[in-house]
């Protein structure tokens, strides 16, 4: 059983300049849902890395360390993905 999935062009609604494909999920629910505002989105990865139920408020986090837990969080993403990725295959000659 094949699988389609259907990619939407998404672009910058106020110039029309396309910024590439993504499913539509991720173009309708993210960045529609987002207004396309990267403060939102800003905020909303705030609130996965440092959910409010979880953190005092003496904890609070300043833009410096919501960097360093993006960074900490995207590099352990990108090890996952190394990890999985198959070794290149060696030429056969």
């Amino acid at each position: 059983q094949s699988r389609t999935i259907r990619f939407a062009v998404d672009h910058d609604h106020q110039s029309g300049a396309v910024r590439g494909l993504l499913c539509k999920r991720c173009n309708h629910e993210l960045l529609g849902a987002g207004h396309d505002d990267v403060s939102v989105l800003w905020r909303a990865i705030t609130y996965l890395l440092f959910p409010p139920a979880q953190i005092s408020l003496a904890q609070k986090p300043t833009p410096g360390t919501i960097v360093a837990a993006l960074r900490a969080h995207l590099d352990l993403a990108a090890a996952e993905v190394q990890q999985k990725r198959p070794a290149p295959l060696e030429p056969d000659f």
